[in-house]
C-alpha cells in the first residue's frame, strides 16, 4: 500500500515490539524537502484510515463532535 505511493517503511514486530502490538519506522533525511515529507504524512494518514490502526498517545476528547485535523495538501 505505501510502496505503491512512493513510501518505504521497515516493520517491526515481535520480538522487538509486544505481541499484540506492532511499530513502523521512517527515515527521515535533511534532503527531504517540506513537499516530501507533507506528502509522507498524507500517506500515512490515508493508510491508517483506511486500515483503523492510527495511535496517539495524545488523550482523545468523546464528546462526539468531529475533530478538525490539518490537511497536509493544501
Amino acid at each position: 500500500m505505501a510502496h505503491d505511493k512512493g513510501l518505504g517503511f521497515i516493520g517491526a514486530g515481535y520480538p522487538a515490539t509486544p505481541l499484540t502490538t506492532g511499530r513502523v519506522r521512517f527515515c527521515i533525511s535533511a534532503a527531504h524537502t517540506k513537499d516530501m515529507l507533507d506528502r509522507s504524512l498524507n500517506v500515512m494518514n490515508e493508510i491508517g484510515d483506511k486500515i483503523s490502526i492510527k495511535y496517539s498517545a495524545e488523550t482523545v476528547d468523546n464528546d462526539g463532535e468531529d475533530e478538525e485535523f490539518q490537511n497536509f495538501d493544501d
